[in-house]
């Protein structure tokens, strides 16, 4: 976003390090990175079940409320497997059909 606008201003060989949230690993600034010949990481943070359940309740209510229930029983359980494995970067999105906004509330973690 605007927070990296100034990325184009960066010396070659420059470290570019994003801090990004447990489920959501965009890979555009880092494909820019590499093209300006910067060095490029990531570090994803733990899971936060709490803003995302309540992200998902919140926009998902009346006719699709049991289908977010899916999408965060399905966070939930991953999110263990990836703590209990250290392995924070393979999160699939569950893509529930007529579930909306998980990748809106993906990003919104704490």
């Amino acid at each position: 976003g605007a927070e990296l606008a100034n990325l184009l201003f960066a010396r070659g060989n420059a470290l570019l390090l994003e801090i990004l949230p447990y489920g959501y690993v965009p890979t555009v600034f880092q494909s820019l990175g590499r093209t300006m010949q910067l060095f490029t990481d990531s570090v994803i943070a733990n899971p936060d079940l709490e803003s995302f359940s309540s992200c998902i309740r919140h926009r998902n209510q009346k006719e699709t409320q049991h289908l977010g229930e899916e999408v965060i029983k399905g966070f939930e359980q991953q999110s263990k497997l990836a703590l209990a494995s250290g392995n924070l970067a393979d999160y699939v999105e569950d893509q529930v059909p007529g579930v909306i906004f998980e990748r809106v509330c993906l990003r919104s973690q704490r």
